[in-house]
């Protein structure tokens, strides 16, 4: 939680972790496509991964009593309903 809020006051670390999420949703990518999933599936399925993980996070951080697993699980429930 601090964490958050010191990327969150630095513009720099700020970009730097956008910089992470997007190696993390390129690297989610490149496994899918290892494993059969091809284009554009691969790279629109680690996006929405990254994107439930990020606001997961998020809702974590403003509020610790929330459980991050099942805010993230609900966010790909999300996701998924909207196929």
């Amino acid at each position: 939680r601090q964490r958050a809020a010191v990327i969150g006051a630095h513009p720099a670390l700020a970009e730097r972790e956008l910089m992470k999420m997007a190696r993390l949703s390129d690297g989610l990518a490149e496994a899918l496509r290892e494993r059969g999933v091809p284009e554009p599936r691969a790279s629109m399925a680690a996006q929405a991964g990254v994107a439930a993980f990020r606001l997961g996070f998020a809702t974590w951080v403003e509020n610790p009593r929330t459980s991050m697993k099942k805010t993230i699980e609900k966010n790909l429930e999300v996701i998924g309903s909207l196929a």
